[in-house]
């Protein structure tokens, strides 16, 4: 996967890229006009020597964009439907009358959980893959 950034600011062996996210509908906002696409900053590594306002080529590792999407969207889903069907079996089963109320608020406990876990699992990544994103090459500057 490819992207396009804009070197913001620089230190002595990395680089923080602004890239702009692709909207919901595809990217072609100049049609519609309709949603406010943010930008998201990257520390990279200065490997192609790029300075403040050089727009870069950033590539992505495609089969770990999808890991970490599948990690990020679908392990609190499946820790909060968990915490819900494992806590009301066991309520339901101890006789207990708000069982359905008290098991809702059990899997949001979990949910919060999977936060706190996915949060601890994202700081060990961030600092051990280096090689997910990577400057490929210099595409021009914005300063002249």
């Amino acid at each position: 996967m490819y992207k396009e950034g804009i070197i913001v600011n620089s230190t002595e062996d990395t680089v923080k890229v602004a890239i702009h996210r692709t909207s919901g509908c595809g990217g072609s906002c100049k049609t519609c006009s309709g949603c406010d696409t943010p930008q998201v900053f990257v520390d990279l590594p200065n490997k192609v020597s790029a300075k403040i306002g050089d727009k870069v080529l950033v590539k992505a590792n495609n089969s770990r964009v999808f890991l970490y999407s599948f990690l990020i969207y679908f392990v609190p889903l499946l820790f909060f439907i968990g915490g819900i069907g494992l806590s009301y079996v066991y309520l339901k089963d101890s006789g207990n009358a708000n069982y359905d109320v008290l098991s809702f608020l059990v899997g949001l406990v979990f949910l919060a959980i999977s936060g706190l876990l996915l949060k601890t699992l994202d700081k060990k990544i961030g600092k051990s893959d280096a090689s997910f994103m990577e400057i490929e090459e210099i595409i021009g500057s914005i300063v002249n």
